[in-house]
């Protein structure tokens, strides 16, 4: 029966993505015509963000690290902080993507750049390994067709109706998401009280990072506090909501209820990892423990809605990203190119759906593995951008020089380092330093 229901969710989305099919010009696909309210928008930031690496990783880290999980969520935290500060000059700025934004600072070879740099982080091969994962363990299709099948789904809707049928199906994936999780804990809670006398007491520590290489430590720290100052979906979400509403008051939501979301992960992975033996799970199947757990206490109904809000959080995260490249390739460079038509703006936006949802494919099927995929693209969009968007963000005078070469070192050398790594440095690291250097450098010889 549950694949018939996945069907069922499947036709729905496609449906949404049909409905909203006829956008009237290149803003209304990429902007929704900025009509998004407050409840869509924090709906829409929220299912941004929190997908596969979120969850079904939260509830793997918790699974390896207990109450030391949290310390991969309290930069995520201090990072949609800091985005409180600026959320003011990012609205205020009436751009309409985040190298949009940037180009007011720097000039047009820095949106060039930036929007090239950007399909970096806008690849979402991790969410489609998860999906994957998550259909083959319902229905014994191979990981590889599941993968391909749920990227065909996602490309379709995303491709025709745009940043619209994104919002309003991020409503419906949000709903379901909060719904699976909201069952799984009392459930958890019921099938295994005495989880915490069964955990491990260095799984009781707060602090894993005494556990973890310093390197993976800093990395991680540092990928996570600044992911939302330089989220490219999350920029384009604040250009199109409504002009009246607050975006302070969206960020503080999505924060709070990341918490919930996150202790919920945090609680089923501690159970899952207290019972591991009795559920079947182990460290080849960690990254499915929340799933695995859920359909061990759950009942038939529970469990098809745990799958679908399970794949509802892959999905939406997917589609959010997939969509802000395309649309950044196609307003950002094309139209900068040539006179386009809205129509062939358009059709472009969709052409460029179309090839990073398939090259986020090819590259899940390479990867095969949700962690290595997400560090690998982190790393390279982190190590360009993040100089860039702190300068103008901060009112810092960088030169376009600076600016472009941050972009162009950061990113290129994060990439040859991580394919051609020289001494035990993490990729991240060389990245940054060689960013921060080549921008430095550019910006003396300009003055």
């Amino acid at each position: 029966m549950i694949i018939w229901v996945v069907a069922a969710y499947f036709a729905l989305l496609l449906l949404i993505g049909f409905v909203f099919r006829n956008s009237k010009s290149i803003h209304d696909y990429i902007l929704a015509e900025r009509k998004l309210s407050l409840p869509i928008l924090v709906a829409s930031i929220v299912t941004a963000f929190y997908g596969a690496t979120a969850i079904l990783g939260g509830a793997e880290l918790s699974y390896f690290f207990g109450l030391g999980a949290l310390w991969f969520m309290i930069p995520f935290y201090i990072g949609n902080i800091l985005v409180l500060s600026y959320s003011e000059k990012i609205t205020a700025s009436k751009a309409e993507t985040l190298p949009d934004f940037l180009g007011q600072f720097y000039g047009s070879r820095v949106v060039v750049a930036s929007t090239l740099l950007l399909t970096f982080l806008c690849l979402v091969p991790e969410s489609i390994i998860a999906a994957g994962k998550l259909m083959h363990y319902l229905y014994p299709l191979s990981v590889e067709l599941w993968m391909t099948l749920v990227a065909l789904v996602v490309i379709t809707y995303t491709l025709l109706g745009g940043l619209r049928a994104i919002a309003y199906s991020d409503v419906l994936q949000f709903m379901l998401m909060v719904a699976a999780l909201a069952v799984v804990v009392p459930y958890a809670i019921a099938y295994s009280p005495d989880f915490i006398a069964k955990t491990p007491g260095e799984n009781l520590s707060p602090i894993p990072y005494l556990r973890m290489f310093p390197q993976d430590a800093i990395r991680w720290t540092i990928l996570l506090v600044f992911m939302p100052i330089t989220a490219a979906p999350l920029y384009q979400r604040f250009f199109a909501s409504m002009p009246s509403v607050n975006k302070k008051k969206a960020i503080l939501y999505s924060v709070a209820i990341y918490f919930a979301i996150d202790m919920i992960v945090l609680c089923a992975g501690m159970i899952a990892a207290a019972n591991s033996e009795a559920l079947g799970i182990t460290e080849a199947n960690a990254d499915i423990a929340l799933l695995i757990l859920g359909f061990n206490i759950l009942s038939k109904p529970l469990r098809i809605l745990l799958a679908l809000g399970l794949l509802a959080a892959i999905m939406s995260t997917a589609d959010s990203w997939t969509h802000s490249g395309a649309s950044s390739l196609s307003y950002d460079l094309l139209q900068r190119m040539g006179n386009f038509s809205e129509k062939t703006l358009i059709l472009a936006s969709r052409f460029f759906v179309f090839a990073l949802g398939l090259l986020s494919l090819i590259l899940a099927l390479y990867f095969q593995d949700i962690i290595t995929a997400l560090v690998f693209l982190l790393t390279v969009w982190t190590s360009g951008i993040l100089l860039p968007t702190l300068a103008a963000l901060s009112g810092r005078r960088l030169s376009e020089r600076a600016a472009l070469a941050s972009i162009f070192v950061g990113g290129t050398s994060s990439i040859l380092w991580g394919l051609y790594p020289l001494y035990a440095i993490d990729p991240l690291f060389v990245g940054l330093f060689l960013a921060f250097a080549a921008s430095a450098l550019a910006q003396a010889s300009g003055n």
